[in-house]
């Protein structure tokens, strides 16, 4: 469980660092707009079902409610891990869309 907290830190933090420095832009030379959109779906299409396939689909565990009558609260027992197991499906979509894209000859730049 901590492993599992720790790792979700981690990707938030990195997440958050990626946002603050600026969005990278992809951009290949002698491409159309016409051709990028098709190859940025193509890809993020592609990289998501890879990473929702190689992380079992764990984000989508069922549920484990809790009632808390003390604090009359119902509580979502599996929260932590399944979102845990969000941000590494996430991060590995990124990872795996990055590789499509470069692939295809685009490379990042600053904005």
């Amino acid at each position: 469980m901590r492993l599992v907290s720790a790792m979700a830190l981690s990707l938030m933090t990195l997440s958050l660092l990626a946002a603050c420095a600026g969005e990278p832009v992809w951009s290949k030379q002698g491409g159309s707009r016409a051709a990028f959109e098709k190859d940025t779906t193509a890809c993020f299409r592609s990289a998501s079902v890879q990473a929702q396939a190689r992380t079992g689909n764990q984000g989508a565990m069922a549920a484990q409610i809790e009632l808390r009558s003390s604090q009359g609260k119902i509580h979502d027992a599996a929260g932590a891990p399944r979102k845990g197991a969000s941000l590494q499906e996430s991060a590995l979509r990124s990872q795996l869309y990055s590789q499509c894209m470069q692939r295809l000859g685009y490379r990042r730049g600053k904005p």
